[in-house]
């Protein structure tokens, strides 16, 4: 059966400015490592009968250089609202086991997936804020040229492969992310963007 999902999206990575993954898979990381939180929000859509909207989920993960060379772990967060049907299928596609390119991309570079966790996440669209309790928190700024005008990215290779026209630049304020079995690390930069996937 197929699948859709759709809506707002963000990540947030331990790079000082700009993930450099998203440009391509020949350069190494800030840290010589990445982690990263993703969260999408304000879903729309269905899979396996399912409706999805309402759906809130963010997906943190590791990996030991750039992310284009897989190896990663990952675990995905799940907030209170979702119901138990929806994050079976929400887990299903971000696991590969869905056809489309969504799917293929993680299962190309997630090597293990920790149990997911149902918590309370809150992202704040207005005041650019995402938490997670006893995981961390953000607040993202955007990045303007000297009118005000916010900074965008366009056709990076990883944009490609997720689907995503176009992303904001956002500055973000240094918080630490300490997610159990996962990396702890600080963050500086992130995206913003709206998503449009199915398979």
């Amino acid at each position: 059966m197929t699948w859709s999902l759709s809506g707002k999206g963000l990540e947030i990575c331990s790079c000082k400015t700009f993930c450099p993954c998203w440009l391509t898979a020949d350069v190494e990381p800030d840290e010589g490592w990445c982690s990263a939180i993703l969260a999408f929000d304000g879903v729309d859509g269905q899979s396996g009968g399912v409706d999805l909207s309402g759906a809130r989920v963010a997906m943190l993960a590791d990996w030991p250089g750039n992310f284009h060379k897989g190896g990663g772990t990952a675990r995905l967060y799940f907030d209170n609202a979702t119901s138990a049907g929806q994050q079976a299928e929400i887990q299903a596609i971000f696991k590969g086991e869905k056809d489309g390119p969504v799917p293929a991309l993680w299962n190309a570079v997630i090597d293990e997936w920790l149990p997911p966790i149902t918590t309370s996440i809150d992202i704040d669209w207005s005041e650019r804020k995402v938490s997670i309790p006893n995981v961390g928190a953000a607040t993202m700024v955007h990045f303007t040229d000297e009118t005000g005008s916010p900074a965008h990215i366009y056709n990076s290779v990883s944009q490609t492969a997720i689907g995503v026209d176009r992303m904001d630049l956002m500055a973000v304020d240094g918080s630490q992310w300490h997610a159990q079995d996962l990396r702890s690390w600080k963050t500086a930069d992130a995206v913003n963007y709206d998503f449009a996937w199915a398979g």
